[in-house]
This record gives C-alpha cells, structure tokens and sequence, in this order.
C-alpha cells in the first residue's frame, strides 16, 4: 500500500520542518529518512493547546462543559477553552513560522504539522474566517501543496490522501 512518505518521493523537497510533538516528529522521521534530508523542529508548529479540555471527545466536553460549548459555537475563532488558546492564538503563532518557512528561495520545504495548525494556515492563505476552519478536510496523513512562489501565495492541493491514489496513478498531482 501506498504512503503518504512514498508519495513525496521524486518531488523537489529539500527541507522539512515538523512540531516537537511525538506523531508529527515520528512521520517527519520516516519522511526524512525517505527523502534523505533532516528534520527540522519548529516548536511554534506545535497543535492548538486546549487546555483542560485535552484530551477530551466532543460529547463529554458538551456534557461537562455546556456554556463554554456554547461560547465555543458562537465564536470558534477567538474562544479559549479554561487554560488553553484560541485559534487565532494559534494564527499568531504559526503565521510567523510559516511565513519564515516560505522565504526559503531555493529550495521546496515539507511542513508536517497538525489538524488544527493546517486548518488555520490554510484559512489565512484562502481568505476564509477562522469561524470557517472546519469547513477545510484535514485527513490523517493529508498533503497540501501551497506554492509560496507567487503573491498572493497559492493552495495548489488540498487535503490528498493515499486513498486519492485509487482514482490517480498513486502520485501526487
């Protein structure tokens, strides 16, 4: 079966930047390790912090937690949940980082990163409100491509998966 480290054989991919946390370090190592080039962490690409809502599913945050829920839903965007950040909190940190990343000119970089960190870069590059960064699928194990290259920056792929290889020749378009 195809994966995700296999796709990006062949491609340009000269640097590779990942959060310090453990799943993003393990697929950033595989990568590496794949392609030939270090991995470099970037603690600021870390996901977004919930605070005492971590590790929590959805039902039980609502049970225990049903006015913040609320707040939640009315501002997705600017809500903290006790202890943790918000998603704008996340677009202050990351945007610098990928911005940093983006001015590297001669070289194509792979950023391995998190739901939430993709979702968030991506509404800041498409324009959308951070009210709508659910609207954006971000599979495990996705690739996007943003073509830094150009002004306005471009999202080239959103959201592939190996399983997209059934409909294509298994490598990235």
């Amino acid at each position: 079966m195809l994966c995700c480290a296999d796709a990006l054989v062949g491609t340009s991919i000269r640097k590779l930047f990942c959060s310090p946390l453990e799943r993003c370090l393990q697929s950033a190592e595989i990568i590496g390790k794949i392609l030939n080039i270090p991995v470099e962490v970037e603690p600021d690409l870390i996901e977004i912090d919930l605070g005492s809502w971590d590790g929590l599913v959805m039902e039980t945050i609502r049970r225990q937690f049903p006015e913040d829920f609320a707040a939640r839903g009315r501002d997705l965007a600017a809500f903290r949940p006790p202890g943790g950040e918000s998603f704008r909190d996340v677009e202050s940190r990351v945007m610098p980082v990928f911005k940093k990343i983006c001015q590297i000119q001669e070289e194509t970089a792979a950023v391995i990163a998190h739901a939430g960190v993709n979702r968030v870069t991506l509404c800041h590059i498409l324009g959308i409100p951070l009210q709508n960064l659910f609207r954006l699928g971000q599979d495990h194990g996705c690739i996007n491509i943003i073509d830094c290259s150009r002004d306005p920056i471009r999202c080239r792929l959103l959201n592939w998966t190996t399983e997209c290889s059934r409909f294509q020749s298994g490598r990235i378009p």
